[in-house]
């Protein structure tokens, strides 16, 4: 019994940790034909889903939404304070 409870802290460890990455990355939520660059403020698994806090980058709220609506920045590039993108 007490493996099986230390095998279930180390998958949920997994998942927390592995959720903790999304925390700060930058990315554009698309709707049809609209694209918002956000920011990520959290992240949970419901369901079986990831499920991201964002907030806009420029503007104000923040919502609950499916990661897969995220377009993620390329690796490097960076969101400034105006919402324009930026290349190091």
């Amino acid at each position: 019994m007490r493996r099986l409870d230390a095998f279930h802290m180390k998958a949920a460890e997994q998942n927390a940790s592995s959720l903790a990455l999304y925390i700060g990355r930058a990315g554009a939520l698309r709707f049809d034909s609209l694209s918002v660059d956000i920011t990520v403020a959290d992240s949970k698994r419901s369901y079986g889903r990831t499920l991201l806090l964002v907030r806009p980058v420029s503007g104000t709220g923040e919502q609950w939404v499916e990661e897969s609506r995220i377009a993620w920045t390329k690796a490097g590039e960076d969101l400034q304070a105006n919402g324009t993108r930026r290349m190091p």
